[in-house]
């Protein structure tokens, strides 16, 4: 009987968990013991005037997302986690049309792919705001790979088309996801603690929020992502 009984136990919590979860975010198991799960969902809420008090008025000029659209390459990082490392490695090409990605995630010391799909010489560079700088010099159709050891966002830019335009975060953070605007970050068994979770896309403000993750529990988050309205 007390087999039994613990049995129905368990069963009857993992259904409140999972009842629970769907009612704000993606279903999902139990958290293993001792840990929790956290999850960050996006939603597009339209820009005011107050929010063009931006810092980067680059992006502010070249403001392009729309209510309606689905952002590509959202980035999000929970600091002070462990458990869901950044890749260590990305990949970026320059077409007729821009950079084929908004935006990258990348571990600090990991190696950035860069390709020229253009039929002249060109030279991609990369800026951060803390100062540091890559660089690749490429053929037609040449392509270099390039190693990142400091940590910051970088702004991708070539002078050969000023609308080509690009962000690469380089992060120490040790949990971090990227994906669509339509998509949930998840971060299954997370230690419980203090955390920051940041969202990042390119021209548009960020979004953080600190919270408290407790063991057996689970955070949904909502990012608000403020985008142009669409005309």
């Amino acid at each position: 009987m007390k087999q039994v009984s613990a049995f129905r136990f368990l069963a009857l919590g993992s259904l409140a968990f999972l009842l629970c979860a769907c009612a704000s975010g993606p279903e999902l198991p139990p958290p293993a013991p001792g840990a929790g799960h956290v999850t960050v969902g996006m939603k597009l809420v339209e820009k005011t005037v107050s929010d063009v008090d931006v810092a980067d008025e680059y992006a502010i000029r070249r403001e392009k997302h729309v209510m309606g659209d689905t952002l590509p390459d959202m980035i999000v990082l929970l600091e002070g986690a462990r458990g869901h490392t950044p890749p260590t490695s990305a990949e970026i090409a320059l077409g007729k049309d821009g950079f084929s990605r908004r935006q990258l995630l990348l571990k600090r010391g990991g190696a950035l792919k860069i390709t020229n799909g253009r039929d002249v010489a060109l030279t991609i560079l990369g800026f951060s705001r803390n100062g540091h700088e890559i660089a690749a010099e490429l053929g037609p159709g040449a392509s270099a790979t390039v190693n990142v050891p400091n940590a910051g966002a970088y702004e991708l830019v070539t002078e050969a088309d000023n609308g080509a335009y690009a962000v690469m975060h380089v992060t120490d953070c040790d949990c971090a996801w990227i994906g669509k605007s339509d998509e949930y970050a998840i971060f299954k068994d997370v230690a419980p603690g203090r955390y920051k979770a940041a969202v990042f896309q390119t021209r548009t403000p960020g979004w953080t929020k600190d919270f408290d993750l407790s063991a057996d529990k689970r955070v949904d988050l909502t990012a608000e992502m403020k985008v142009a309205k669409r005309r």
